[in-house]
């Protein structure tokens, strides 16, 4: 292994950030900021002494680590106060949970890793008043090669109800040992613990920027795939990147690239395991795009897909599918690709779709107009912010023909969901809601109010000295 003092040397945290220096600084390449938006804190720091164990022979301790994290985050921010911090990344299932081999001892319990990291990054920013974490990032490797396991893997990130097949490390999550413990939802238990350590309005992302999958199928990667795109749309996960790119995935990502709109519309299945929809909408609701996924192995599925709220011109609309791949790539451009297209027939507010087995498939309706429910005219449904520009508190008035939930989403310039606002009913007529933006830097936002029949997109511009 040789002598690491021969070709390492100690860094510190401001030689770290220096890197800023060299791409913003005066005297440096310029690069242009707005295209470097997150700082990937680390990687998979768990288990260093196996993956560098020519530095670290005996693995740190997750507190020594802390201090580290903290060292780095602090300089980072003080040269690029804007840039969104990424962290701690463990490795997989195991080391969500585990510091080496074990939870972590702290003020007299043993926590598991991502529950201690958010503590001490909560703990530290109530001392020093800087924002230390943006948003929380793991990588997910699962082992089985199993077909029938594999196209349900998506659900181990939210679902609370699943019965995780390879569970492991999440038997520790509460300091011991407890093999009746299966259910992962490891983002859904992230979330449970940034609101427990940072509260309810903390604006914390979430992420997974390595992932993998153990499967030579296409048809399989391309399932799995779509399937964790859709439940990170449905979930507003920020980033996700996967780590091998296999046949099926560039069919998965041109459809959903190309095909889909720009809002995320909430939809049920009753048969979710089996088949799900995941639909988005445009901005002015006139154009819907639903991804209908088929995770059976051998079987069609007969699905009866209602558009309430929705009203379309009946007829004849296309639906692009992925299926039946083989073992070498088809993507090649929009235009030379493993798509099939096939015709669906529309009635004012439903189809019967058949979907093959294990097929990605997206229904395209461009001619969408508003129906019964939904004649909400733009004069009858308004919103504004004021003041505008905006220093710190934000007032939103809005008015309503009647009584509707309201789902109120605070977006930054790049379309990235920093907060629900509001997520209630509110009576017909005037309503206002306001905000605290103090926390956010100066810059420009949007604010996006969907009732269930309507979508008002507001611009709102920060600046301290308005």
């Amino acid at each position: 292994e040789g002598n690491p003092d021969l070709y390492l040397m100690s860094w510190t945290a401001d030689s770290t950030v220096g890197i800023l220096d060299k791409w913003f600084g005066a005297k440096g390449l310029n690069y242009d900021k707005s295209k470097f938006m997150y700082w990937a804190m680390d990687n998979e720091p768990e288990i260093w002494s196996g993956t560098h164990d020519d530095v670290m022979k005996t693995q740190c301790s997750a507190e020594e680590y802390m201090q580290l994290y903290f060292k780095v985050a602090k300089a980072v921010r003080a040269k690029y106060p804007n840039i969104k911090l990424l962290g701690p990344t463990p490795a997989n299932e195991w080391q969500w949970y585990r510091w080496g081999t074990d939870g972590i001892l702290s003020d007299g319990k043993k926590y598991c890793w991502l529950e201690f990291f958010i503590k001490r990054i909560a703990e530290e920013q109530k001392a020093t008043g800087i924002r230390l974490l943006d948003v929380i990032d793991i990588h997910y490797y699962p082992g089985s090669s199993d077909a029938a396991k594999c196209v349900q893997f998506h659900r181990v990130f939210f679902d609370r109800d699943y019965d995780y097949p390879e569970a492991n490390g999440v038997h520790t999550v509460n300091g011991g040992w407890d093999a009746s413990i299966n259910k992962e939802y490891i983002l859904g238990r992230c979330s449970d613990w940034l609101n427990q350590y940072l509260g309810p309005n903390h604006g914390v992302g979430l992420a997974v920027t390595e992932s993998g999958l153990n499967s030579t199928n296409a048809n399989i990667q391309a399932v799995f795939y779509a399937s964790t795109l859709g439940e990170f749309m449905k979930k507003n996960v920020v980033i996700y990147t996967p780590w091998s790119w296999n046949v099926g995935m560039w069919e998965t990502l041109h459809l959903f690239s190309r095909y889909n709109q720009k809002y995320f519309v909430q939809a049920t299945s009753q048969n979710e395991p089996i088949v799900s929809a995941y639909p988005t909408v445009n901005s002015t609701a006139d154009s819907l795009t639903v991804v209908l996924v088929n995770r059976s192995l051998n079987d069609k599925q007969t699905v009866n897909l209602n558009l309430s709220g929705f009203k379309i011109n009946p007829g004849t609309y296309g639906m692009y599918s992925i299926s039946g791949l083989g073992s070498t790539e088809t993507f090649v451009t929009h235009i030379n690709n493993g798509l099939k297209k096939s015709q669906v027939q529309a009635t004012a507010d439903a189809m019967t779709i058949e979907l093959a087995p294990l097929s990605v498939n997206s229904i395209v309706l461009k001619s969408l107009v508003m129906g019964t429910s939904s004649e909400i005219k733009k004069n009858k449904f308004s919103a504004k912010v004021y003041p505008n520009p905006a220093n710190d508190l934000v007032n939103i008035d809005f008015t309503l023909p009647e009584k509707s939930r309201i789902n109120i989403e605070f977006f930054n310039s790049n379309g990235q969901l920093i907060k629900t606002l509001a997520n209630s009913f509110f009576d017909a007529g005037n309503n206002n809601i306001a905000f605290n933006s103090a926390q956010y830097p100066d810059g420009i936002y949007w604010i996006r109010l969907c009732s269930e029949s309507n979508i008002e997109t507001v611009k709102l511009i920060k600046a301290k000295n308005n």
